[in-house]
């Protein structure tokens, strides 16, 4: 019978490293990035004082951004690695040296970084929550107290609704694993800041009792939880789902929002009049672009700051969370397809950056399509699943009765995920359809 095995720190004997608790890997990681940030700090000041610049491709290159590049190459595009290539990318398109003291801010944060994703990798729930902590904090800031109250009714109903299955079922409680509170929030960022409390209610039951519970608990639903909320409450209640509130600054009551349409509907209403080209180059300003990645606009309280799911979907990505080629796919194929159909029709529907920055794809992307339990499983299948996921939004987008068709291409590509998981399935070397069609798994084949 196998021993388990606990964790246990090093012994460091009576060195101040002892009550840090630090593993001999966690260790030798802080110590790279030490070395990281020596040679960041004197390249940023010797390179004006010795052979600082030299001529690749003709264009004028600094060694800083260089070192930063060679750093991600050998940490990886996760822990600080990611850091330091957004460091570099910065570095490259703005063209000024942000100088030394600015540049080992990468470093420092890289160390934190790395040290938590080897404390906390197994923790998915958790450092999920902690991803969506810049949604939580744009959104509060951009709805105030209102978002504040979404946000607490949602986490709320969807905790006590699992707990109440559980109890009734005579199964072990798993409110503790932070699951139901992850769906709590993720479907508050469906929702408009002014729902009244019995929309969070009903959508907390739908996510929980009907999406999940009923399939058999976590890692056995088909569909995402949230999801299937948003499109229920969607069609149920489309009056208070679409009115949409524009951004406030400060703590207002409900009588002072003001409500207005979202750039989706905008979009939408002005598709196919004469009014579009104009309608058309208001949004895809640059103003109105920056506004929309921001969040300074009206919609859900996570379909507003595209710049804080970003900042999420990095750490899920720097944690291992999530699989990057979905939310890779589902951008990627959203901005093909929409600049396709914008220079085929200019007036059909506004550019490809308008479509990113705008409705709750990048939400969608990050947070929502890649749930372990509803996603494929291989590499190859995770691309296709988001390419189809981005073509069906754009579909539902451009041509459709609602102006954002994220959630529905959610839930329809979640039930093709088994089927994709078929298709693709690695096959072992030498295997040969010629004893079994291509789409039925064979003896000893690996998944």
């Amino acid at each position: 019978m196998a021993l388990r095995r606990e964790f246990k720190p090093d012994k460091l004997g009576s060195s101040w490293l002892s009550k840090l608790y630090l593993t001999r890997q966690q260790r030798r990681t802080i110590l790279k990035w030490v070395v990281y940030l020596v040679l960041l700090v004197l390249v940023s000041l010797v390179q004006d004082v010795i052979l600082c610049r030299f001529r690749y491709w003709g264009a004028a290159t600094d060694l800083v951004p260089c070192l930063l590049l060679l750093i991600c190459i050998t940490e990886g595009a996760e822990g600080g690695g990611v850091f330091a290539l957004l460091g570099a990318l910065y570095y490259l398109y703005s063209g000024t040296a942000p100088g030394p003291y600015v540049v080992a801010l990468i470093p420092v944060i890289g160390i934190p970084v790395s040290i938590l994703r080897q404390a906390y990798l197994r923790k998915g729930f958790f450092t999920a929550l902690i991803c969506l902590i810049p949604a939580i904090v744009a959104s509060i800031c951009m709805f105030g107290l209102n978002a504040v109250l979404v946000l607490l009714y949602c986490t709320a109903f969807c905790a006590v609704f699992e707990y109440l299955w559980n109890l009734l079922m005579k199964q072990p409680q798993t409110v503790k694993d932070l699951s139901a509170v992850l769906t709590g929030v993720i479907l508050a960022m469906n929702l408009p800041a002014t729902v009244p409390w019995w929309i969070c209610l009903v959508g907390s039951f739908v996510a929980i009792i009907i999406a999940k519970q009923i399939f058999g608990g976590l890692g056995q639903n088909p569909f995402n939880p949230a999801a299937v909320a948003r499109v229920a409450l969607l069609i149920g209640f489309a009056g208070p789902m679409t009115t949409w509130v524009t951004p406030m600054q400060g703590f207002a009551a409900t009588s002072d929002f003001t409500t207005g349409a979202t750039p989706l509907g905008t979009a939408q209403m002005a598709s196919g009049t004469e009014f579009s080209l104009t309608t058309f180059e208001k949004l895809e300003s640059v103003d109105a672009l920056m506004q929309s990645f921001i969040g300074n606009i009206g919609g859900s309280l996570g379909e507003t700051s595209a710049l804080a799911i970003l900042l999420g979907g990095i750490g899920l990505i720097v944690f291992r969370l999530i699989k990057w080629q979905i939310p890779f796919a589902i951008i990627g194929t959203t901005m093909l397809f929409t600049w396709l159909v914008n220079t085929v029709d200019p007036t059909l529907t506004p550019g490809a950056l308008f479509h990113v920055c705008s409705g709750g794809l990048m939400l969608g992307a990050f947070f929502m399509a890649t749930d372990m339990a509803t996603s494929p499983i291989t590499h190859r299948g995770a691309l296709i699943y988001g390419a189809m996921i981005g073509l069906i939004t754009c579909v539902i987008r451009i041509w459709g009765a609602y102006p954002d068709g994220v959630s529905f291409a959610i839930v329809i590509m979640n039930a093709l995920v088994p089927l994709i998981d078929r298709i693709c399935y690695k096959r072992p070397f030498g295997w040969s359809p010629a004893s079994a069609s291509a789409l039925q798994m064979r003896r000893n084949e690996v998944k």
